[in-house]
């Protein structure tokens, strides 16, 4: 016979999950169907859960549709007795730590009954072990492994091929193998192109199907916005900020907002946001990739927090995050101000906190190469449409220099490879569109041909 007071937490927690939408994907996040006694209660909370998984609204009428008119009544009451959603949380540990108890009931009874006889010692560990596990909270990930069950699932999957994620140069994809749980860090002095480069890359996970959100702190959304139409349509970004167009442009523009408005891409007003706010609309709006313009401009709940300590806080939830709902997290940060565009920068460059270079992946340093690895006159010639993208660390692939073209003009990003200026095109990246243009090397060149003559 289950408690009055277990019934009425279980009902505000389903309650809750049927008012707020917020509260309902924290909850399928943080707790499981075994964590519900009743029959019905685990019923709509296994129908919530998938009709949140595909992206479908929670509500009486389409849970009733999954499993049935009692069940949907029964949601209908759920919703009049829930006044709000804001004690959830206390709710649900009084669920999870009831379910714990009943679960654990018969590994007590069974280690009684063994008690009455004479056990044998490992026996009784073995049991112990499975008690403790069992009472340590139901809903929660396993996390030791032995050997033998690592091995043993390593080689039921030996030939599947692992899949990782295209981020839409072949280079790129060689050395950052990402699986999907990872936190990168890109970091940039002002005006490199590190906000377009995570704009492109973004824009090409989209395309391959990855929910992605641009969490922006410091640019509007209309102003994103901007720069992703330009790379997609190749009409200059001053063209569209002072609104000069030809009909062609505007006709390229409406062919590239029509591919754009198709893709799993959205732009997330984040000015103030705090990690929590991030975590919270990841989790809401179901994302594959994060996208965080810029981690030092993330807030504290903590007002006394000294910046140091405020960006360590940041880059310590945001790794949190990516393990715990795996995402990928690709978090941009400003450089040290010693540090200018032509330096090679450093992972001590990272401004605000050491913890960075200590949470992180993979970090990614991009900068305008110095004269120094200038090795041709048409590479001195070009110097300021040159990128060079360092990966300084790489825990699950390589490290090394990346050779990279960036048109301003156009926000957009080409790969460079050996004979680059023999063969005269640079590398395709994503095409959507199969009418989609390439950049060409005079695109590019352009663009440097301008700045030297301003």
């Amino acid at each position: 016979m289950l408690s009055n007071y277990y019934i009425e937490a279980a009902q505000g927690v389903l309650g809750s999950m049927l008012i707020d939408r917020q509260a309902a994907a924290e909850i399928i996040v943080s707790m499981q169907a075994d964590d519900f006694l009743a029959d019905d209660h685990r019923a709509i909370f296994s129908t919530a859960a998938a009709l949140f998984n595909d992206g479908v609204e929670i509500s009486p009428v389409t849970i009733g549709a999954k499993v049935g008119p009692e069940i949907c009544q029964m949601c209908r009451e759920l919703v009049m007795i829930t006044p709000s959603s804001t004690v959830w949380l206390s709710y649900a540990k009084i669920v999870r730590d009831v379910a714990a108890i009943e679960h654990a009931r018969p590994l007590v009874d069974a280690m009684q009954d063994a008690m009455s006889g004479t056990p044998a010692l490992d026996d009784m560990r073995q049991q112990a072990e499975q008690l403790v596990g069992a009472l340590g909270g139901s809903g929660q990930a396993k996390n030791i492994y032995t050997l033998t069950d690592l091995c043993t699932d390593f080689m039921a999957h030996i030939d599947e091929q692992p899949v990782y994620l295209d981020w839409g140069f072949d280079r790129l994809n060689r050395h950052l193998l990402c699986s999907g749980n990872e936190y990168i860090i890109l970091g940039a002095r002002p005006s490199v192109g590190k906000t377009a480069f995570a704009l492109q890359v973004g824009h090409h996970f989209a395309t391959k199907g990855k929910r992605v959100g641009f969490f922006s702190l410091e640019t509007d959304p209309k102003s994103v916005l901007g720069r992703i139409l330009t790379a997609q349509s190749y009409v200059p970004l001053s063209a569209i900020k002072h609104r000069k167009l030809s009909g062609k442009q505007v006709a390229d523009l409406a062919s590239a907002s029509g591919r754009l408005s198709r893709l799993p891409f959205e732009i997330i007003d984040a000015a103030c946001y705090t990690p929590e706010r991030i975590r919270r609309d990841t989790i809401v709006r179901r994302l594959d990739v994060v996208i965080v313009d810029y981690i030092q401009l993330v807030c504290s709940t903590n007002r006394r927090l000294s910046e140091y300590d405020r960006i360590s806080e940041t880059s310590r939830a945001l790794q949190m995050m990516a393990k715990e709902l795996s995402v990928v997290v690709i978090g941009l940060s400003q450089l040290n101000r010693n540090t200018d565009a032509y330096t090679e920068p450093d992972l001590s460059d990272l401004r605000g906190s050491g913890q960075l270079e200590q949470d992180a992946d993979a970090i990614l340093l991009m900068y305008i190469p110095p004269d120094c690895e200038l090795k041709t006159p048409e590479e001195k010639s070009d110097q300021e449409t040159l990128r060079r993208i360092k990966i300084a660390k790489n825990k699950e692939g390589l490290t090394g220099k990346l050779k990279f073209w960036f048109n301003g003009e156009i926000q957009r990003f080409a790969a460079e490879w050996p004979e680059f200026y023999a063969n005269g095109e640079p590398e395709p990246m994503d095409t959507p569109d199969p009418n989609a243009k390439q950049m060409s090397l005079e695109d590019v060149k352009q663009c440097a041909a301008k700045k030297r003559t301003r």
